[in-house]
Order: structure tokens, then C-alpha cells, then sequence
């Protein structure tokens, strides 16, 4: 279930993301380079990041 919500997740990140600048599933442009012209991390990316902040406080 985990990588199933994050999945979700992802979609709703690139969802808004697309939203935000106007692009168009008709523009033909990757997720990838969504996250990279826009300078956004992926959900995946943050998720583990705040994981590992996380885990270094124990």
C-alpha cells in the first residue's frame, strides 16, 4: 500500500504541476521534464529525504 499512495501522490503532485504552468497532455511533455523545467523534487525524492532526516534524530 505504501508505494501504491505514493504513486497517487505523485500523479496529484504532476497533476497540479501541470495545472500551475498551463501544460497540456495534447503538449506531449514528460513528467520528467515537468519536474526539471520547474525545479520540483519528486514526491518519491521528498518522501525519502524527510525519511532519512527523520531516521538521522533516532
Amino acid at each position: 500500500t505504501y508505494w501504491y499512495h505514493l504513486k497517487q501522490l505523485e500523479r496529484f503532485h504532476q497533476m497540479w504541476l501541470r495545472r500551475i504552468y498551463g501544460i497540456n497532455w495534447e503538449d506531449r511533455i514528460s513528467d520528467l521534464e515537468i519536474l526539471e523545467g520547474s525545479r520540483c523534487e519528486s514526491i518519491e525524492a521528498l518522501v525519502l529525504k524527510q525519511r532519512l532526516r527523520w531516521r538521522s534524530h533516532l
